[in-house]
């Protein structure tokens, strides 16, 4: 791998068209979009979203003919290493990042010091970078919010802790401690509660026997339903529904 960097603006024709590379590059969007596929995986560069491209990775490309771009050429195996861990990826600009592509478009590229500094380009890919980790730990905390929506609607316990990591791409221990971070409870806790709330309010209001609201909110044993109702209501489920209708 060659080991030097360069930092270049560049326009392209509007043609299709094929690169393989031994350097990694990172497309930085200053105009315009370049649609990019490695593998069959496809990106879009745009204003709003940069591209990572890793060496040797064969890629096919077509950008708008007004498109123009910051290239980074990285050969660099430390900054290859931290930075391009997949043949393609994306990376979100925000108004940082942005900035500093912009000065990188107007710089004085004929300046061999920055056209070829490692450092210009390791400030550009951790602004890329950090970007990024803000875009998905917003993205998460908002799926976490929907989940916990969710889990509250369950009142059946049909969500599985597994089913609901898949969601955000977690393993499931990674999503109960992201959950739980968040929430200050575990899932199984949110859903419990309002599978025992639902059956509070079936027993309040209706006339159905324990044992068919017990079902209906997700427990085919009804003594673990009543365990757990005892536990949240201080009373069984026949002696909370006298109470209660008692107090009506």
């Amino acid at each position: 791998m060659n080991a030097s960097t360069t930092i270049t603006t560049r326009r392209y024709d509007g043609r299709p068209q094929r690169h393989l590379h031994g350097y990694a590059q990172a497309i930085l969007p200053v105009a315009g979009r370049m649609a990019v596929d490695v593998q069959g995986r496809s990106f879009e560069a745009a204003p709003d979203r940069a591209l990572l491209i890793g060496p040797h990775a064969v890629h096919d490309f077509e950008a708008d003919a007004s498109a123009r771009f910051v290239v980074l050429d990285i050969g660099k195996a430390d900054l290859v290493g931290r930075f391009f861990t997949e043949p393609l990826a994306s990376r979100a600009i925000d108004a940082q990042a942005a900035g500093y592509i912009a000065f990188l478009a107007t710089a004085p590229m004929g300046s061999q010091r920055l056209a070829q500094s490692p450092s210009a380009a390791a400030l550009a890919l951790e602004l890329l970078e950090s970007s990024s980790i803000d875009t998905k730990r917003t993205a998460r905390q908002a799926g976490l919010d929907d989940i916990y929506r969710r889990l509250c609607a369950d009142t059946a316990g049909q969500l599985t802790n597994t089913d609901l990591a898949d969601t955000l791409y977690l393993s499931t221990r990674a999503f109960q401690r992201a959950f739980k971070a968040r929430f200050g409870r575990s899932p199984k806790q949110v859903q419990i509660e309002a599978r025992l709330s639902e059956a509070a309010a079936r027993l309040a209001s209706g006339t159905a026997s324990v044992g068919l609201i017990a079902e209906a909110v997700g427990y085919g044993d009804a003594s673990t339903f009543i365990k757990r109702f005892m536990a949240r209501y201080g009373d069984t489920p026949q002696r909370y529904r006298q109470r209660v209708r008692k107090a009506l």
